[in-house]
């Protein structure tokens, strides 16, 4: 692009909107022009914390002065919002999931490809440092284990629990396996919201079978994946950061070697999701684990093929995973 900085601003200062402000303010290669909310504290309360100008509608954005925005809005907005940027030129970053719908998500991406725009899409978990380690699983024949849950927040009931939570390992399977994950089975329970709170689902490809339950209720936080193939499996622990390879060997059972690591000082991931973004922007350098919107697209499609398979659930059923 022309100019040596990026121009953005945020739209939507809640919780995560808040890190996305204080991140563009200090990034060496962005200049964070507008903070918009239409809570006015919240759009006052960034603009003094980080010295840019506060509004409160994303109309009001002159759009001549921007480059790019970032979308940190409840998820029912995002289509709206991002229509109205793409459509007036202007680069989007959309924190997932992109939108409600899956046909939402394909009119977006088709309008930022006919207009050469980037659409990138917060899937922040492919830039957990474990993420890397599951790539030498991918044509491998598997069988993988996941379990997803963190105590109930408000933030994110806009959507069920598929497109809260359970969208991040669809879309590290989509990555790995490609579109030829077909769903087994699915069951789904709603406990506090009006929507599917905890879910489990048996998906299955070529290449292999996986287990997955994503929980909103639960009284601590687990992000894990274990992986099987032959003669070894790994433990991926997306919460703490930490990888367990276990070695076998067929010829004596009885032994196997275990490499471990954690990532104890690793760079905060949003931080490397929007330098991500920024330098795409800027020098037009490709990072593979910052989501397009065309994988992004992808992902609810398979959500909505869940969900339109799923069956009701016992809450029995589930109990282990939500107490």
């Amino acid at each position: 692009m022309r100019n040596e900085k990026i121009r953005t601003s945020v739209v939507g200062i809640g919780y995560l909107g808040r890190h996305h402000a204080r991140l563009l303010a200090q990034h060496p290669h962005a200049d964070l022009l507008y903070a918009v909310d239409i809570d006015q504290e919240r759009a006052l309360w960034a603009a003094k914390q980080y010295r840019t100008q506060a509004l409160f509608d994303y109309h009001d954005i002159p759009l001549e002065h921007i480059d790019a925005v970032h979308i940190v809005t409840p998820t029912h907005t995002h289509y709206d919002i991002a229509r109205y940027f793409l459509e007036n030129n202007k680069h989007v970053f959309i924190e997932k999931p992109m939108t409600v719908y899956a046909h939402e998500a394909q009119e977006l991406d088709q309008l930022a490809k006919e207009r050469n725009l980037f659409l990138r899409v917060g899937h922040i978990e492919r830039f957990n440092p474990v993420f890397r380690h599951l790539q030498r699983f991918r044509g491998k024949r598997v069988f993988i284990d996941i379990i997803r849950a963190h105590p109930f927040v408000t933030r994110g009931i806009d959507v069920d629990v598929i497109t809260d939570l359970m969208v991040h390992d669809l879309d590290i399977l989509l990555y790995l396996y490609g579109n030829l994950i077909e769903p087994i089975d699915v069951m789904g329970i709603r406990i506090l919201t009006k929507t599917i709170d905890a879910a489990s689902a048996r998906l299955q490809w070529p290449e292999g079978r996986v287990n997955i339950v994503s929980s909103r209720v639960s009284r601590f936080h687990q992000r894990k994946w274990t992986v099987y193939t032959e003669g070894e499996y790994c433990i991926a622990d997306f919460y703490q950061k930490k990888v367990t390879m276990i070695r076998m060997d067929s010829s004596n059972p009885e032994k196997f070697g275990i490499e471990e690591k954690t990532y104890h000082f690793w760079k905060e991931m949003l931080a490397e999701e929007i330098d991500s973004f920024i330098r795409e922007l800027l020098f037009g350098t490709r990072d593979f684990r910052l989501a397009t919107g065309e994988e992004a697209y992808r992902v609810l499609q398979l959500t909505e093929i869940l969900r339109r398979k799923m069956k009701p659930s016992k809450p029995i059923e589930l109990l282990p995973w939500i107490s």
